[in-house]
């Protein structure tokens, strides 16, 4: 289990594949709250195209392999023709996903595997703090 923040952002998603992939985010995360914290909590952007989730998430269903089935699914497509890049940024590993062209990319706020909860909301924080605009309405 890992307790941090996954980020989406919405590249070449229809409205329906993007509303079908972020209830399937909403659901990840302990089923059962001992702890409200680790119950899955999200934020998303101004022009809906993007989210940030916070949550204990159980670690295999964040991996590539499974988003790329997830994907596969709302597709209606092999996972076999999706294919991924990772890039390690500032905020942590980032994945973008492409089938005919970029459709999703996901930020794994921190390095799930090694930090804790507080380095993942910093890192979640300071990528906010960076897209302001995206995140926040002008005063």
């Amino acid at each position: 289990m890992w307790h941090g923040y996954l980020g989406i952002e919405d590249i070449a998603l229809t409205a329906q594949e993007r509303q079908t992939l972020i209830g399937w985010f909403k659901s990840l995360g302990r089923p059962q709250i001992e702890q409200p914290a680790h119950f899955c909590h999200w934020r998303v952007s101004l022009d809906g195209r993007a989210a940030i989730f916070e949550a204990l998430f159980e670690e295999a269903n964040i991996t590539i392999k499974n988003v790329k089935a997830r994907l596969a699914q709302i597709f209606g497509v092999d996972p076999a023709t999706i294919s991924h890049a990772v890039v390690h940024t500032q905020y942590g590993p980032t994945m973008t996903f492409n089938r005919s062209g970029d459709k999703l990319r996901m930020i794994q706020f921190g390095a799930p595997s090694a930090c804790a909860w507080s380095t993942s909301g910093d890192a979640a924080r300071a990528y906010v703090k960076a897209n302001l605009a995206q995140w926040e309405p002008p005063l």
